[in-house]
């Protein structure tokens, strides 16, 4: 008996016994905006500014509008001049 030859079979990580592929794992997704604004209104938070970064990361700002952010756009005054 102790010429017994024990033969052991090893499979590659992705492949099973039954010879399926294991399924891959995928990397969560980002966040949309319409999303994450609509999570902070459920929050009942006043979302002041949104800002994305170049590299997809999406900031929310806080807070109760003051006069200063409402009207401190340029682009309003030379839209409103267009439509005039």
């Amino acid at each position: 008996m102790a010429d017994q030859i024990r033969v052991l079979t090893v499979y590659p990580p992705a492949v099973h016994v039954t010879g399926q592929k294991a399924p891959v794992k995928r990397q969560p997704r980002k966040p949309t905006l319409a999303s994450e604004l609509r999570q902070a209104r459920r929050a009942g938070l006043s979302v002041t500014a949104a800002i994305i970064d170049p590299d997809g990361r999406l900031s929310l700002q806080f807070g109760e509008p003051t006069a200063e952010s409402v009207e401190s756009n340029p682009w309003d005054r030379v839209l409103n001049h267009a439509q005039n």
